[in-house]
This record gives structure tokens, C-alpha cells and sequence, in this order.
């Protein structure tokens, strides 16, 4: 697979539907590292609404192989309480990549793509969330730059 093979585009209405299947993709894979990541019967429901509520709003952009929509990327701005001189940051929400394109420079070119939607929008701080259970994500958010800076704890009771 060359890299001019693949189109990244703004998501449109039309793609919701392929990209809630690839969202399920994305966790049920995660849900083998974590249960937290079970999905709900029928969450989809509730992920598609969350989409086109909000498709004027957040950035999602896919990627395509011979019109097959192959990943996506969530991108978000989050608002911190007023307490704080730098209230808005960006957080990138999901990305997703199906299993048979992984490791193929897909989730570079989609994050390349990201960048420049929190730019236009003076943001300037990305974050993510990554499970550190899941070595491959690790890896791949470390090789595109991002720094560890907090870690997150959790107790289950």
C-alpha cells in the first residue's frame, strides 16, 4: 500500500454509519486490555447522535482506500474552569485505524491532518488518552511526539 493510496477527508453525515462500526472495532479491541471499554447494548445509538449533533463542531476526519473507510480520528476542544490562565485545549478523543490496515501509516496521516483543525482554532495543547495496557498505542502516541505528562489511577470497588 503506497501513502498516495490513501484519501484523509472531513467526515461527512453519508460516513457516520462506517464510522460507528469502526468505533465498535476500536472498542472491543480495547475492551480485551480493559472491561472499562465494554460497550453498552446499543451504545452506537447514542455515539451516532453524539456525531451529527455535533459534526459542526468537533473535527473527525476519515481515512479512505479504494473508498473504503478504513479510520477516523475524534478531535475535540475542552474548556477548563476559569481558575486557569490556559482554559482551552485539545483533546483528541479517538482514533481508529481497522485491523487490517494497522501499522501502515494510516493514524500519521490522520493525525497530520488533525493539527492543523486545533491551529485554525488557536489551540495550541493537544492531549489524548492512551491505555497503557495497549503497547501499540503507547508506541505509536510516543513515535507522533506526545509526552507523557500525568498519569491516571483508577480504583475499582
Amino acid at each position: 500500500m503506497l501513502e498516495s493510496e490513501i484519501i484523509i477527508r472531513n467526515a461527512e453525515d453519508m460516513d457516520i454509519p462506517r464510522i460507528i462500526e469502526l468505533w465498535k472495532e476500536h472498542l472491543d479491541y480495547h475492551a480485551k486490555y480493559d472491561s472499562f471499554f465494554e460497550r453498552a447494548e446499543g451504545s452506537e445509538t447514542g455515539f451516532q447522535k453524539y456525531l451529527t449533533d455535533n459534526l459542526a463542531n468537533i473535527g473527525l476526519y476519515i481515512a479512505e482506500i479504494n473508498s473504503k473507510i478504513v479510520g477516523f480520528i475524534l478531535l475535540e476542544i475542552e474548556i477548563r474552569p476559569p481558575c486557569f490562565v490556559n482554559r482551552n485545549f485539545g483533546m483528541i478523543s479517538d482514533i481508529a485505524v481497522t485491523k487490517e490496515f494497522r501499522f501502515r501509516t494510516i493514524g500519521k496521516q490522520l493525525l497530520k491532518h488533525a493539527l492543523p483543525w486545533f491551529k485554525e482554532r488557536n489551540i495550541n495543547r493537544i492531549e489524548t488518552r492512551i491505555l497503557v495496557a495497549n503497547p501499540s498505542a503507547t508506541a505509536f502516541w510516543s513515535s507522533a511526539g506526545f509526552n507523557l505528562y500525568m498519569n491516571c489511577s483508577y480504583l475499582q470497588i
